[in-house]
């Protein structure tokens, strides 16, 4: 029939199938050229949105500076065309990228200068959202805000004084978006962003907290199997077999084999999703840690 807006359209739906299969570079060429029939048919938003996409698979696949660059190009065109609210959700996203590459790659004041800018961006964001009143893009905007706030908590000196402010706009940032999330009845996005806070309890030293941690995880955990999200089941089932190999390191013999546990059956959920990066990576986890065999 040739009619490439339909075409268009199909390479973009191969993308969304491909990007939550884990296959990210299957899903990047078809979102370039879903992309590319876009433009050449002046879809000014559609264009925006592969962008999106695109920048959603560098961030997936590490490469966060190409993730930034896209996510700007995305904005970019969604201002152009005074689409406000995806405008503010790509400035959120860009901002979450910054964080997060600080936290791979960045330290001192270069991580500092980083998360500055970082913030800069979200506040854009929230300018936006506060102004139009958009309470599910703000409920977002606090928890990146909340793990900004916790990045910024693991650059800084174990004797700086405004660490205990920092804690309070921290726990503040999350709890706002976590209570919007649930009046909003995302349930299984509210669960999603709770293993982020739980993975920042158990990894910054200034927040260190296992039990709450796990408090967290094991509330996600019952969530996604409430709504039968395998592949959520099994991220919260890892850091929960994290959590508890942390507890371990104090030669506690039942936490160790709990760990075990936990990490074996995220790694078969991930085996029989076809997720073979996640289920290798697991297997890495309980190799290094000397689970395998229950050591």
């Amino acid at each position: 029939m040739n009619n490439e807006a339909l075409i268009a359209a199909s390479h973009c739906r191969f993308g969304y199938i491909y990007e939550a299969w884990g296959k990210y570079g299957d899903a990047i060429e078809h979102y370039e050229q879903s992309r590319n029939l876009y433009e050449q048919l002046g879809r000014e938003q559609d264009v925006a949105n592969q962008w999106r996409n695109l920048a959603d698979c560098y961030r997936e696949l590490k490469q966060y500076t190409v993730a930034v660059e896209h996510y700007q190009k995305s904005c970019d065109l969604a201002q152009n065309a005074d689409l406000a609210a995806s405008g503010a959700r790509r400035l959120r996203q860009m901002s979450y990228v910054q964080v997060l590459l600080v936290k791979d790659t960045l330290t001192g004041a270069a991580a500092l200068e980083a998360l500055a800018q970082a913030e800069q961006t979200l506040q854009r964001a929230m300018q936006l959202n506060r102004t139009n009143d958009y309470r599910e893009n703000f409920a977002y905007d606090h928890m990146v805000l909340a793990l900004l706030h916790a990045e910024r908590l693991r650059q800084m000196p174990a004797d700086d004084t405004t660490i205990p402010a920092l804690i309070a706009q921290f726990e503040e940032a999350y709890q706002t978006g976590l209570a919007t999330l649930a009046e909003l009845g995302q349930h299984v996005d509210r669960a999603d962003e709770s293993l982020d806070i739980a993975r920042v309890y158990l990894e910054v030293e200034t927040l260190k907290n296992c039990d709450q941690a796990e408090d967290l995880a094991s509330e996600s955990l019952k969530v996604f199997q409430t709504f039968n999200r395998r592949h959520l089941e099994a991220s919260a089932r890892k850091l929960l077999g994290e959590i508890y190999l942390s507890r371990s390191q104090q030669n506690q013999v039942r936490e160790t084999e709990i760990a075990r546990q936990f990490l074996l059956e995220s790694q078969r959920i991930y085996q029989e999703l076809d997720l073979t990066d996640k289920a290798t990576e697991v297997e890495t986890l309980l190799q290094t840690t000397r689970l395998w065999q229950g050591q």
